[in-house]
């Protein structure tokens, strides 16, 4: 159950992609 883990993770990645 990390869903938060999870969301944060996506949006690291996001950030790293731009």
């Amino acid at each position: 159950m990390e869903n938060r883990q999870c969301h944060a993770h996506r949006i690291l990645a996001g950030l790293l992609v731009e």
